[in-house]
């Protein structure tokens, strides 16, 4: 865990915690950058949910910020790449960032320096 001020930079572990990266990202995704159709809830759990790993910004117990990422293909971007041999390469161990979701409120503060 890293801290600046108020925040605490983590992995999300809890339920508590992907409930709310969840939550963030249909405020985001839905609501605010409609990537996604809006299906009434309040949720929306990522395709690569399963293989992600969240870094989190935290104020006390509420999620004000996180970061997805995973390493195992298949990857989003494939579909965008004109050469797909770049993540098998020798050495490479590619790592996909998949979402960045930063509350409104929080988006002047130390939440993506973080």
């Amino acid at each position: 865990m890293h801290r600046v001020g108020p925040y605490s930079f983590q992995f999300a572990e809890t339920a508590s915690d992907l409930a709310q990266v969840h939550r963030l990202n249909y405020r985001t995704f839905v609501r605010e950058i409609p990537q996604h159709q809006d299906t009434g809830g309040d949720v929306l759990v990522d395709k690569f949910h399963k293989k992600n790993t969240y870094l989190i910004a935290k104020k006390g117990n509420d999620v004000g910020g996180m970061l997805s990422a995973h390493s195992e293909a298949p990857f989003s971007v494939e579909s965008r790449l004109p050469d797909l041999s770049v993540l098998t390469r020798e050495g490479m161990k590619p790592v996909e960032i998949r979402l960045l979701a930063v509350e409104p409120g929080e988006r002047q503060s130390p939440v993506v320096g973080g």
